[in-house]
């Protein structure tokens, strides 16, 4: 049986894009779930850099996703996309919980979103899980959750060093000031010292994600 996935599209914008009125971007999400195999959508502005849009797919396997992009129905996509954006860049997450990351990040109102490159093998078993499970076990203030994945394809950074197998990191806060808060304590500081070594490193950034 294939594995769901969730395809992580990130999109540089043209300068002063409304996305949130354009209509180009609507039909665009609109011929996404016009497609089989696709579940979902959500996507969000990142908190720091407006310009920058995050959009998460869920696929009932990545197959589908390969066969969209694969149909006539991708190039009149991206033609029409290309009118607001500027860059785009895509891989896709296997999907760790039975409903995809989706009832986290439209829940959350916004999500840390950690991408880390180049892991060894067992990053996730010896490093992200046991994370990502001590801050769950403590329960800072504003915490919503989360959910980690590993990367089908290999990765690179934005800068393209640590190219390799990545890993993909989701935590639901209730706000970017409350995470803030909580890597000012001692716990988070002693608990981000479980990610080191075993990674080329890592890239964050806030979303507020909404569903499509």
């Amino acid at each position: 049986m294939a594995s769901a996935v969730t395809a992580c599209a990130t999109i540089t914008l043209k300068a002063g894009q409304n996305i949130e009125e354009s209509q180009a971007w609507k039909d665009s999400l609109t011929t996404i779930s016009q497609q089989a195999g696709y579940q979902r959508a959500y996507w969000g502005r990142e908190v720091d850099n407006a310009d920058v849009v995050q959009l998460l797919v869920d696929w009932d396997s990545i197959a589908s996703n390969g066969a969209f992009i694969a149909s006539p129905a991708y190039a009149s996509f991206m033609e029409n996309l290309s009118t607001i954006i500027t860059d785009i860049s895509l891989h896709h997450v296997q999907q760790t919980t039975p409903t995809g990351p989706h009832t986290l990040l439209t829940s959350a109102p916004v999500t840390e979103v950690l991408t880390l490159y180049a892991c060894d093998p067992s990053y996730v078993a010896e490093k992200v899980q046991p994370f990502a499970a001590a801050i769950a076990a403590a329960k800072p203030a504003g915490y919503r959750g989360y959910v980690v994945g590993d990367v089908v394809e290999e990765i690179e950074k934005k800068d393209g060093t640590a190219n390799g197998k990545g890993v993909k990191l989701f935590i639901g806060w209730d706000s970017k000031e409350l995470h803030e808060q909580a890597k000012a304590s001692d716990l988070l500081k002693e608990s981000v010292g479980l990610l080191k070594g075993g990674s080329g490193g890592a890239e964050m950034s806030y979303v507020s994600f909404k569903l499509f």
